[in-house]
């Protein structure tokens, strides 16, 4: 009997779909057995499905077994690098919107927020973005004192580090 990589394909035309044991083509002795490892390999041009097949086959007859994944990923992203808020009276706030977008196919939890200088808050504290979507969170600046400031916002999560 004799097992071999017939063809492994992605959507984009590019594979992340192998097998990594045993070398293929493989011979197989009657009575015995053989693993096979097939290992799929997620990366951002393989978020669709990715699939292929292994030919089995001897002298009486084959075989096709399919196999198929597809990538997951979280894809944090904030709309700005930087917001100003320009000059503020102290008896008032001002706002402005920052985008949180999740170029991902998994849902991103934002699970807290928080700011560098009490001056700034973040609304909400917590929330989700689904994969491919966007959420606004709305920072508040209400100075308490006179002069220039400035802080660091923080929103951390399941992505794979904090923004």
């Amino acid at each position: 009997m004799w097992l071999s990589k017939n063809r492994f394909h992605g959507a984009n035309g590019r594979t992340s779909v192998s097998v990594t044991s045993p070398s293929l083509p493989a011979t197989i002795a009657a009575g015995d057995s053989l693993a096979v490892t097939v290992r799929f390999s997620s990366s951002l041009d393989s978020v669709n499905v990715q699939s292929g097949s292994l030919q089995i086959g001897s002298s009486l007859g084959g075989a096709t077994v399919s196999v198929s994944g597809r990538g997951t990923f979280i894809g944090f992203a904030l709309g700005a690098s930087a917001l100003d808020f320009g000059r503020v009276r102290l008896d008032r706030t001002t706002t402005r919107s920052l985008a949180v977008s999740n170029r991902g196919n998994l849902r991103l939890e934002i699970t807290t927020t928080s700011s560098s200088n009490s001056q700034f808050s973040v609304d909400p504290k917590q929330f989700n973005v689904e994969g491919g979507a966007s959420q606004t969170a709305i920072v508040t600046f209400a100075p308490t004192k006179e002069g220039r400031v400035s802080a660091s916002l923080t929103l951390s999560g399941n992505a794979d580090s904090s923004k």
